[in-house]
């Protein structure tokens, strides 16, 4: 019942963002077909850029939470036998070990979070970059009379709506 309510969920949300792609495209057909094309060419390169990043932001999970289990574990050993430590004199080597294998995973927390930040902004960044791109070519179209500058800015409305359900 609960996995037919999620697939049933996330159906719906396929389909309304396809729906949202297809018409979008086009109604910016319907205004000028070259810019149109131009603009898909550029929304296919997100996932040329982002899917790379996003395999490298897996590796640093898998890497983190590895090294945290690790920590984890180290930790609850060190209680258990805490009796052991105390008999043979062990807190120096086992506060050692501890400080490694905590100062390990601060590394990689570290290096997650640079990362989380750069991919935070990727989306934005492309937004930004396909913004400025239709502006280009739509300022060099309208220079040669193939369109008006209120296609343009639909064009730029538009490519930030077909741009969310893509970046989903």
């Amino acid at each position: 019942s609960m996995a037919q309510t999620g697939l049933n969920t996330n159906t719906r949300a396929v389909i309304e963002n396809v729906l949202v792609i297809v018409f979008s495209l086009a109604y910016l057909t319907f205004l000028n077909f070259q810019l149109m094309i131009s603009t898909v060419i550029f929304m296919l390169l997100l996932p040329l850029i982002v899917n790379p990043l996003a395999k490298s932001m897996r590796q640093l999970y898998d890497e983190r939470q590895r090294l945290r289990a690790e920590k984890d574990s180290f930790v609850q050993d060190s209680f258990q036998g805490a009796e052991v430590v105390r008999s043979f004199s062990l807190s120096e080597r086992l506060a050692s070990h501890y400080k490694s294998k905590y100062n390990s995973l601060l590394k990689i927390i570290k290096r997650t979070l640079v990362f989380e930040g750069v991919m935070m902004n990727v989306h934005w960044m492309i937004i930004f970059g396909g913004d400025l791109f239709i502006l280009g070519l739509g300022a060099y179209l309208v220079s040669k009379g193939s369109m008006d500058v209120g296609s343009v800015l639909s064009f730029l409305i538009m490519f930030e709506r077909i741009m969310q359900p893509i970046s989903k």
